[in-house]
């Protein structure tokens, strides 16, 4: 029986068959969200809507407080007249001294030396300070402390020993009696800078919130 399979696999000519193996089907199931993670998702969406709400009413709350404080700080400058408000008495305070003080600045936004001045003045024999002026330096290293800056090389718009002119303001309760937007130093309110510079430094800052 052997020797007639053999014989018959050797004969030429017979078909073979073709045996088929069936394939397994592979089935994918796509996964559903559960009710726990749907109920997560909307609650995270509500979150992120009731942040985006407040963060926009905060905003236009901020907007709305700038906008009044630059209007009223506008209006109350708008009606200062530094004509009406200082009389100038000319060329009659003569400069006794000028202090300057100095400091180095180091921090996050500026890095450099403050150099600050104050002239004392004589007003009819009458002594006071008046306003100080500042500058800044970038990138200098001055350390601290004050001098008499009675140098000619000193940076001040005033020198010891001269006069200059100056303006007192019309209100008889001398600073006091004074609008806060003009610059005193002193208690009548003798001033060595043209008291429209105040004006107008107010109004350029009123114009920052606006």
């Amino acid at each position: 029986q052997q020797q007639q399979q053999q014989q018959q696999q050797q004969q030429p000519g017979r078909p073979v068959q073709a045996v088929l193996v069936a394939q397994p089907v592979v089935q994918y199931v796509v996964p559903t969200k559960t009710f726990h993670q749907r109920e997560s998702n909307e609650a995270c969406i509500r979150i992120m809507c009731v942040l985006a709400i407040a963060t926009a009413f905060c905003f236009t709350i901020i907007g709305a407080v700038m906008l009044g404080i630059g209007g009223e700080q506008q209006s109350g400058v708008g009606g200062l007249n530094a004509g009406r408000d200082f009389v100038s008495l000319g060329e009659a305070c003569r400069v006794v001294s000028v202090t300057e003080c100095y400091w180095t600045v180091v921090s996050d936004t500026k890095r450099g030396c403050e150099r600050e001045w104050q002239p004392t003045i004589d007003v009819g024999g009458v002594q006071m300070l008046a306003e100080k002026e500042s500058r800044f330096r970038n990138n200098e290293n001055c350390g601290e402390g004050c001098r008499n800056a009675t140098l000619a090389t000193t940076e001040s718009d005033f020198r010891a020993g001269e006069t200059v002119q100056c303006w007192q303001t019309t209100s008889s309760e001398g600073k006091l009696g004074t609008d806060e937007v003009y610059y005193c130093e002193n208690a009548g309110c003798v001033k060595v800078y043209d008291p429209q510079i105040d004006i107008d430094s107010a109004a350029e800052t009123s114009g920052v919130f606006l």
